[in-house]
């Protein structure tokens, strides 16, 4: 199984410089409609494999499937621009692609560290049996991201190609108020109604400390979904040198944070050291 689903990281890849074709040209509409068909292919085929098959490696297959359609359809909308490009090979543009995403990929390696490195203390200083009191608050908010996650997606194709600074500063502050208006009153509500939120999905053995884990973690996605802004204007200004000597930076001690946090106020210390992070 597990050799299987390597085998289509070149086709993932692929994908994706294809996809980012459309998103340099703003064809956020027809950029959409492909994903949705492509994520249900990905989401649907693995279970009617499993129905024919109920086993791993069945499930993996259906996935595997699941990314050739998909880059199929990809190939589809994007063929005129594949078929005309071509094959060639621009030693500037290759030396600017591996500077930019040399340091790009040590900011992919950290960043996930970060964000997930918390289930992982929680195990080992408390035990597995108090994970689930914090990452079903923690799933529900690292969804939430996906918002602003969004707008910095649409904002850097408009910011890599802007060069007067007034218009640039405009859509920056464009973009911190969208962010606000539509961040703000999800964690004022969802901070309010943490309780009742938590409760309903998940039953009342999650109404003590995990609503307290959400709450706190609600603040830290509010400094989350700000940074994106300033995240997505190095990165078109092609600085992802900065970028990644941040999060070198940051990495230390946020987990000398982390493990004191969590040792000394257990889960709910661990959700402010993820805040405090985020700030």
């Amino acid at each position: 199984s597990f050799e299987l689903l390597a085998s289509i990281i070149p086709v993932f890849l692929i994908n994706q410089v294809w996809l980012a074709y459309l998103e340099g040209h703003e064809k956020f509409a027809n950029l959409n409609i492909q994903k949705v068909i492509s994520s249900s292919l990905i989401a649907i085929l693995p279970a009617i494999f499993c129905w024919y098959k109920p086993s791993l490696f069945y499930a993996i297959l259906g996935l595997v499937v699941g990314r050739y359609l998909s880059l199929a359809i990809t190939f589809f909308v994007c063929r005129k621009m594949i078929i005309q490009s071509g094959i060639g090979f621009n030693v500037i543009v290759f030396n600017r692609l591996m500077v930019f995403g040399g340091w790009l990929t040590v900011s992919n390696i950290i960043s996930p560290i970060m964000v997930y490195f918390d289930r992982f203390v929680i195990s080992n200083i408390m035990g597995a049996n108090r994970i689930a009191f914090y990452t079903a608050p923690a799933e529900a908010v690292s969804r939430l991201i996906n918002i602003p996650y969004a707008l910095s997606r649409a904002l850097f194709p408009k910011l890599s190609h802007i060069n007067d600074l007034e218009e640039k500063k405009k859509l920056e502050n464009l973009s911190y108020l969208l962010i606000s208006l539509v961040c703000l009153p999800i964690v004022v509500v969802g901070y309010f109604s943490a309780e009742f939120i938590l409760t309903a999905w998940l039953g009342s053995k999650y109404a003590g400390l995990a609503v307290q884990v959400f709450q706190i973690l609600l603040v830290g996605f509010y400094f989350n979904a700000l940074a994106q802004i300033p995240l997505s204007l190095l990165q078109a200004d092609g600085k992802s040198t900065v970028t990644a000597l941040i999060h070198l930076f940051e990495i230390i001690p946020y987990l000398a944070i982390l493990f004191y946090m969590t040792y000394e106020f257990g889960i709910v210390g661990t959700a402010t050291a993820w805040s405090l992070r985020t700030f």
